[in-house]
């Protein structure tokens, strides 16, 4: 039987103002009418006016990040410069999935969520983040957790914690024993899985066999909205695309179905991130935007510059422009510079399927995993 260890928390970090704070890089201040002063020490109750009012009813859903705890993670060796810190910690790409609740309650502008992330520095909400998680895993911390983090229009914080009984194979992007990707500088997809062996079944990096899921095309587009700009309880457009894809809830069932907008752009996966693979000339001209790997212009066994048509290849993930998910773990695979940001059309998918046959995918539990893509649902 699957354990659940459930425990609903608030965390007792005392309020400061909010009205100077910066959402990431982007320097974002809250509006003057969101100004918060500050509240009472611990223990941390939602003051008064942060309550809502008999006219605005509290929100139904709550703001959601799902990420994976693994012992094997702080003695991963050679851990590139663009991991983010903590780069020992334990949980993965944990700073991205403070920054990823963050940007969801700035855009849900939830004043009481703003400010109980808002209200010491950075480094140390995400210390006390740790140790509330480590609260809920300490009855097994030898083995991998998934932790599902909620936090609600009031500022509360639920933990959800479940083991990890069954480990998916190790990551084509990791050493053998990890699943988890963690690179080496300048990594690409392109020089994990060349142009030109597009059938490979063996990762070059691990050189294990690889035991790809199967990704099907929706039958129904959906509409851009910031529940799918940001991972929340509300999801029923989701659970509909994969009971149209013919999806079972079983965590052995390795299928995806990507979601796509009515201009007809791919956004995302129901439960991942995807990436595709493209092939250019090199010489795009001066006002080419898209960086040629360096990697792709040496030659040997690695060279992914492909036939003699002077091409190479790269791979790209569809923009949060077209609508989907601001996952952490495309973040990282953007920070890495192993994708860049390109609008994907339906009808591309096609060549996709015929020519290049296989696509990437990840999430923050699961890590990278390679795809083929099967449009027919056959």
């Amino acid at each position: 039987m699957k354990l659940a260890f459930i425990k609903r928390w608030k965390l007792d970090w005392q309020l400061l103002g909010i009205n100077t704070r910066k959402e990431r890089d982007k320097g974002t201040a809250l509006p003057p009418q969101q100004q918060i002063p500050p509240s009472p020490p611990f223990p941390f109750n939602s003051p008064p006016h942060l309550a809502m009012q008999p006219s605005q009813p509290a929100p139904n859903f709550q703001i959601i990040s799902t990420l994976r705890y693994d012992p094997d993670l702080p003695t991963t060796p050679n851990i590139p410069d663009f991991y983010p810190s903590p780069k020992t910690s334990p949980y993965y790409l944990l700073s991205y999935h403070y920054d990823r609740l963050l940007a969801a309650s700035l855009d849900f502008q939830w004043p009481a969520a703003i400010a109980l992330l808002q209200q010491q520095s950075r480094e140390t909400i995400l210390a006390q983040l740790t140790q509330k998680f480590n609260e809920h895993i300490k009855s097994d911390p030898t083995h991998p957790w998934r932790l599902r983090v909620l936090l609600d229009v009031a500022g509360a914080l639920t933990v959800e914690a479940f083991p990890i009984t069954s480990n998916p194979p190790p990551s084509p992007l990791s050493a053998p024993s990890s699943i988890l990707v963690l690179p080496g500088e300048k990594a690409h997809l392109s020089r994990l899985l060349s142009c030109n062996d597009i059938h490979a079944q063996e990762s070059p990096a691990a050189r294990v066999a690889i035991e790809p899921w199967t990704v099907r095309l929706d039958t129904q587009p959906t509409n851009p909205s910031l529940f799918t700009r940001h991972k929340t309880t509300a999801r029923d457009h989701y659970m509909a695309s994969r009971v149209r894809a013919g999806i079972t809830a079983s965590p052995l069932d390795r299928t995806e179905v990507l979601i796509y907008n009515p201009a007809g752009e791919v956004m995302e996966g129901s439960i991942t991130t995807v990436y595709f693979r493209r092939r250019r000339k090199r010489d795009l001209g001066p006002t080419a935007s898209i960086p040629v790997p360096e990697e792709g212009r040496s030659g040997g066994d690695d060279d992914i510059s492909g036939p003699a048509d002077d091409s190479y290849c790269y791979w790209v993930t569809p923009p949060l422009s077209s609508g989907g998910n601001a996952g952490t773990s495309r973040r990282y695979a953007l920070a890495a510079g192993m994708c860049v940001e390109e609008v994907v059309r339906v009808e591309e998918l096609r060549e996709w399927e015929g020519q290049l046959g296989k696509v990437w995918l990840s999430n923050g539990v699961r890590g990278f995993m390679l795809a083929v893509l099967r449009l027919n649902n056959n």
